[in-house]
C-alpha cells in the first residue's frame, strides 16, 4: 500500500521526542510502557504551549502488549494533560509500530477528518508480561462456572502444578518459528554478507551514534528522563559504545548459528526500553498557528512479503516502489536511515536494492541507481541506540530530519523492516515549498 501526500496536502511534522533509550533491565527497569508513553507525550505538548486544544487524535504503537491495558493509547490520553475528548487508539505492528500510527495520522489529516494529532509508541522490554498455561485459565473459569460444591472439588482433584508453571511471549515469528537471527542468518548467506562486514557495520554504527551524542545533535530531542524518587535523572543513550575496536566485535560468538555463524550480539540490536512521540499538522494548520516544523512527510509505502526466506527484506520492496510513485532515484535522496534490526538484515537490503538483478526478478522499478553509503545512518542506527521495536519508526523520523536540517539538505528517506514480512520506507523533506 502507497500513498502520495501532495504538496498542498503535506504533513508538517511540529516537534518530537524520545526517552533516552535504555538496555533491558537497566535504567528504565521500573517504568512500565504505559509510564514511559504518558511521560514522553507530556513532555511532547509542554513544548508548546496551548497546544493541547488543537491535539484532535492520539495514535500509539506497541508490540509487547499487556492484556490489562488492552488500549494503551486511551490510557495515554487520561493519564496526561490532553483533555479526554480526544480520540486515542493503539495499534501492534511490529517494528513498524510507530511508522504505522504515523501514517495513520496522516490519513486522518489528508481526508479533513482531523488537522493535528500525535502519533507515538513505544515498548518496556523489562516489564514483559507472564502468563498462565491455557489448561488454568479453562480450569479456573470451570471453577467459577460451577455451582455445585461436588463438582468443584471433582475439579480441585484435576488441578496439575504444571499450571504453576509461567510462559512469557515467544521471541520466536509465529508462522514459521523462527527466531530474527536465524533469519537474518540465511539472508547473509543468500546475499553474501561477511562476518567482517557485518562487524565492520555495526561498529561504524557505534562510532557514529557516539560522535552525535557528542556533538549533542540530537540533545533537544531527548528528553531529561528523572527517575523514581526523582533524585537522580537520566539524558543519554546506554548502549552506544565509546570505545570501539574492531577486535572486540570478532571476538563475540555468534548467537544463533554455533561455530560457522556470523550473528552476533555485537552486531545486533538489543532489547530495549523507551517510548517516542511527535506531533503532526497539516501544513495549512501549521501556517496558521506560525509553528515552524521540523520537516515534512511527504510520501510512504507498506509493503509484505513471504515468509519462508528474506522475511527481514521488506524495505528493499518498499523502497523501489516509494521511488516509483516518486518518480525519483536515488541520487535525489540526500539521506538515508534504516533500522539495524542486525547488520546482516541491513547490509543484505542495501545490497539488493543495488541489484538490478534483484529488482528485476521482483518486478520491481529499477531505474533507481545504487545506495550512496555514506549516506547511510550517519548518526548511527538501533545497533547503537537500541531498538524499543514501537519506538525505533519514529526515532528514524527525528534522526533523519535533524540531519537534513544540520546538513542543508533536503530528501530523506527512512526505512524499517518487520516480523511477519512486513516493511515500510517514507520520503521526508525539510523545505518548504
Amino acid at each position: 500500500m502507497s500513498n502520495v501526500l501532495k504538496n498542498s496536502e503535506r504533513i508538517a511534522v511540529i516537534d518530537g521526542v524520545r526517552t533516552p533509550f535504555a538496555k533491558q533491565m537497566t535504567t528504565l527497569k521500573n517504568m512500565t510502557s504505559l509510564d514511559l508513553a504518558q511521560t514522553i507525550v507530556n513532555e511532547l505538548t509542554s513544548r508548546h504551549y496551548g497546544i493541547e486544544k488543537y491535539i484532535e487524535q492520539l495514535v500509539y504503537g506497541q508490540v509487547i502488549l499487556n492484556p490489562s491495558i488492552p488500549n494503551i493509547a486511551r490510557e495515554v490520553i487520561l493519564g496526561t494533560r490532553l483533555k479526554s475528548q480526544i480520540d486515542a487508539y493503539s495499534i501492534s505492528k511490529a517494528c513498524v509500530s510507530s511508522l504505522q500510527a504515523t501514517i495513520n495520522i496522516c490519513g486522518a489529516i489528508k481526508s479533513g477528518t482531523i488537522k493535528s494529532g500525535i502519533a507515538g509508541g513505544g515498548d518496556s522490554a523489562s516489564n514483559i508480561p507472564f502468563m498462565s498455561p491455557d489448561q488454568f485459565g479453562q480450569w479456573l473459569l470451570n471453577i467459577s462456572k460451577t455451582k455445585s460444591f461436588l463438582k468443584k472439588i471433582k475439579l480441585l482433584s484435576k488441578f496439575k502444578l504444571k499450571y504453576f508453571i509461567p510462559r512469557t511471549l515467544s521471541p520466536s515469528e509465529y508462522t514459521t518459528g523462527l527466531f530474527m537471527g536465524q533469519i537474518a542468518e540465511q539472508m547473509a548467506q543468500k546475499y553474501g554478507i561477511s562476518r567482517a562486514e557485518q562487524d565492520e557495520f555495526a561498529m561504524k554504527s557505534h562510532i557514529n551514534a557516539s560522535q552525535a551524542e557528542i556533538e549533542k545533535v540530537m540533545r533537544q530531542h531527548i528528553s531529561i528522563f528523572f527517575l523514581e524518587p526523582y533524585d537522580n535523572y537520566i539524558t543519554t543513550d546506554n548502549n552506544i559504545r565509546h570505545d570501539n575496536e574492531i577486535t572486540k566485535y570478532g571476538s563475540i560468538k555468534p548467537a544463533f548459528v554455533q561455530n560457522i555463524g556470523t550473528v552476533t550480539a555485537g552486531n545486533s540490536s538489543v532489547m530495549t526500553d523507551g517510548a517516542a512521540a511527535i506531533l503532526l499538522m497539516s501544513e495549512k494548520k501549521a501556517l496558521e498557528l506560525e509553528l515552524e516544523p521540523l520537516g515534512y512527510i511527504r510520501a510512504y509505502n507498506n509493503t509484505a512479503i513471504s515468509v519462508e526466506e528474506d522475511m527481514l527484506m521488506g524495505p528493499s520492496f518498499s523502497i523501489p516502489r516509494l521511488l516509483e510513485q516518486e518518480r525519483m532515484s536515488f541520487s535525489d535522496i540526500d539521506l538515508f536511515d534504516f533500522h539495524e534490526a542486525f547488520a546482516a538484515q541491513t547490509l543484505s537490503n542495501i545490497t539488493a536494492l543495488n541489484s538490478r538483478n534483484f529488482l528485476e526478478k521482483n518486478n520491481l522499478y529499477n531505474k533507481i541507481g545504487s545506495i550512496d553509503l555514506h549516506k547511510v545512518n550517519p548518526l548511527g542506527g538501533s545497533i547503537a541506540y537500541g531498538h524499543p521495536f514501537a519506538a525505533t519508526g519514529i526515532r528514524l523520523i527525528l534522526q533523519n530530519l535533524i540531519q537534513l536540517k544540520k546538513t542543508n539538505k533536503n530528501l530523506g528517506i527512512i526505512a524499517s523492516c518487520a516480523a511477519g514480512g512486513l516493511g515500510c520506507s517514507m520520503l521526508l523533506e525539510v523545505n518548504s515549498e
